[in-house]
């Protein structure tokens, strides 16, 4: 009966780890498929031209952020079939938009090819947003995507962003 007593101190000594263990570090030396890029999520909402707007931004890319080794922006956007009145995706669609992202973030991420900032979602569409090191690769990636995942409006652009606006703006939200 007294390991019972412990039951609250090893929960309390779990919460402590998960919450005061210090956050991951960054390490980008050598060739990116070694670099180590924490994966660290925030959620933000607000408003866009009055509809709602969700962000999902990667704050562990901070430290990457304006890195010359990835100036191009990736945007990946997403039509909702039945969006709802708030333009936001009806649950029905929830696990084909989650199959869309892991697809993304398998396709895409690998080595450190390309790096997962964001996720939008307003206005009847989800946007992800990730930045590269190989425009071509990328373009490739995203054309498959599309064919891939036809039963959705898929469309994507590749634009020049070595500042990272982008980015930064999702992390204001």
């Amino acid at each position: 009966m007294k390991w019972l007593a412990l039951i609250p101190l090893l929960f309390l000594a779990a919460l402590a780890w998960k919450w005061l263990r210090p956050a991951p570090v960054a390490v980008l030396e050598g060739p990116i498929a070694s670099w180590i890029v924490p994966d660290s999520w925030t959620v933000g909402t607000g408003t866009y031209e009055g509809k709602l707007i969700i962000t999902r931004s990667n704050t562990g890319l901070r430290a990457v952020a304006g890195n010359a080794a990835f100036p191009v922006q990736v945007g990946i956007a997403v039509a909702f079939r039945n969006p709802t009145g708030e333009g936001l995706p009806p649950r029905e669609e929830t696990a084909e938009l989650d199959a869309i992202e892991d697809a993304i973030q398998t396709r895409f991420c690998a080595g450190n090819e390309s790096l997962f900032a964001g996720v939008v979602t307003t206005g009847g569409m989800r946007e992800f947003v990730l930045y590269t090191s190989d425009g071509d690769a990328a373009r490739g990636k995203a054309e498959q995507l599309v064919r891939d995942f036809a039963q959705h409006k898929v469309s994507f652009v590749l634009n020049p962003d070595a500042s990272w606006n982008v980015y930064r703006q999702l992390l204001d939200r």
